[in-house]
């Protein structure tokens, strides 16, 4: 282990500490003050972050060929954090983190804690689509209309929803995205690389080639994996939606609100599966598309989207929120509040 990664360990243990001791001066409190336990959160998340780059990929691991063209992927700007007004301030608050970006001009509109490292929950599945959508590409045995079998492993993960039978990958593809099923995750990881560990360990090396220094996936659904959870930046997921965006095919996946099965055997239920992002089903948000929503009691709700309107493009990530209502009330409200208070580039 080098100096820098003894410094860093020796920087964790430190924050561990920190994090023991307010816990303990706070229990012989009877009302904890709202900011400093958001401070305590931030220390967390910070002592996270650094965990996980001191035993996340080398910054030059051996990356696949497939995956090195994500190299060098170009960074978020950052600049000032604007004055919200007071009302967005207050619910921004609800979140554990927050970015919104001018795409074109790869500008922070708006971050909070946007960095470090968090629990990401079902939004690992953007991650998930990129590593299908290679595979298919790199394996000609592998295609969207191919039929899978529904396995015993898939159909034992938690809040499984298909019915045992055979899929087409284009179903399964659709029906992690839209639906958000784990089962749909999982078939999909033992099909494209013969098991989830291997499928993990190609999530994990593309995000190494594309620079996620903070990402740490444990499982293609999101859903923790012996107890892990997987982990990255609010920033981090972004990317990840820029990467979908750059795919026509898996730009459409992220943006349908309502998918009806087309091959094999009906999910409980019935074939139709709606989106749980309001931002494309339910609040009709002008200019709205994409991502992926997500939910664990460790990562709260999470939401990435995206809108474009008259020619400019904003896309954002928020994660955290205790209640699904106020994660679309904020989220939405500050992408109005940018695109009428902020210009391309600022």
């Amino acid at each position: 282990m080098s100096w820098k990664n003894i410094l860093l360990l020796l920087s964790v243990i430190a924050l561990i500490h920190g994090v023991v001791i307010y816990g303990c001066m706070q229990s012989d409190s009877d009302a904890v003050d709202a900011a400093a336990a958001k401070a305590a959160e931030e220390l967390r998340n910070r002592q996270l972050s650094l965990f996980y780059r001191l035993f996340s990929a080398p910054d030059d691991p051996d990356v696949p060929e497939q995956f090195a063209v994500q190299k060098n992927v170009e960074p978020w700007k950052y600049g000032e954090n604007p004055t919200l007004p007071p009302n967005l301030l207050t619910q921004s608050r609800g979140a554990k983190s927050v970015i919104l970006i001018d795409l074109e001009s790869r500008r922070v509109i708006f971050e909070y804690n946007s960095r470090n490292a968090v629990p990401i929950a079902s939004l690992t599945k953007l991650m998930s689509l990129l590593i299908v959508s290679e595979k298919i590409k790199a394996d000609t045995s592998l295609s969207m209309s191919k039929m899978v079998e529904l396995s015993s492993a898939a159909r034992s993960v938690e809040n499984a929803k298909l019915k045992a039978g055979k899929y087409s990958i284009k179903d399964l593809m659709y029906s992690m995205i839209v639906g958000s099923f784990n089962d749909a995750a999982t078939q999909l990881a033992i099909t494209c690389c013969g098991s989830v560990p291997e499928f993990v360990k190609e999530m994990n090396q593309k995000a190494a080639a594309m620079g996620l220094k903070n990402a740490k996936f444990n499982s293609p659904s999101g859903l923790p994996q012996d107890g892990v959870n997987s982990f990255a930046s609010a920033g981090e997921v972004a990317m990840l939606c820029e990467a979908v965006m750059k795919n026509p095919d898996l730009a459409k996946i992220c943006s349908t609100a309502r998918y009806t099965l087309e091959n094999g055997s009906k999910r409980r239920g019935g074939r139709d599966i709606g989106s749980d992002n309001r931002m494309i089903n339910g609040r009709n948000v002008p200019g709205a598309f994409g991502f992926k929503t997500g939910f664990t009691n460790a990562a709260g709700r999470c939401v990435a989207f995206g809108v474009k309107r008259n020619g400019r493009t904003i896309i954002g990530v928020t994660t955290g929120f205790g209640d699904r209502n106020k994660l679309f009330d904020f989220s939405i409200a500050l992408t109005e509040w940018a695109f009428k208070n902020t210009k391309v580039g600022n």
